[in-house]
Order: structure tokens, then sequence, then C-alpha cells
């Protein structure tokens, strides 16, 4: 947040008022829907024979910036 020169909770501020939700919100619904797009990539991908279902865990993030 140093380079866009604005403190912590002004950022906040300003992001929830722009987006409508939190950055930590913001960053779980985009996880979300990344799971929910890759689910559906390899269950069509399973359909066809084309991915081991091993692989779809390995595309996903693990962790969350906000909560670091």
């Amino acid at each position: 947040m140093a380079k866009t020169g604005y403190n912590h909770r002004q950022f906040i501020r300003l992001f929830s008022g722009a987006v409508g939700l939190t950055p930590k919100v913001y960053s779980r619904v985009q996880r979300f829907q990344k799971a929910l797009t890759s689910c559906q990539f390899c269950s069509r991908q399973r359909r066809s024979g084309a991915l081991d279902s091993r692989v779809q865990g390995a595309r996903l993030p693990l962790f969350d910036p906000f909560d670091i």
C-alpha cells in the first residue's frame, strides 16, 4: 500500500467504497470463483479423460494475501 500513498485504513475505506466489499472479502470471492471455474474445467476434462483429478487442487492458491 506504500505505492498508493494511502495508509491501511484509508485503503480499505476507499476500496470498500469503490468495490462494495472489503479487500479481504473481495479476495475470498475471487478465490471461490476461481475454484468454481477450475472445478468446472476439471469436470469437463475428467469426462473426456484428459485430466487426472489430482491435478485440480494444485492449481488453487492455498493462502489469502490479505490474511497475512
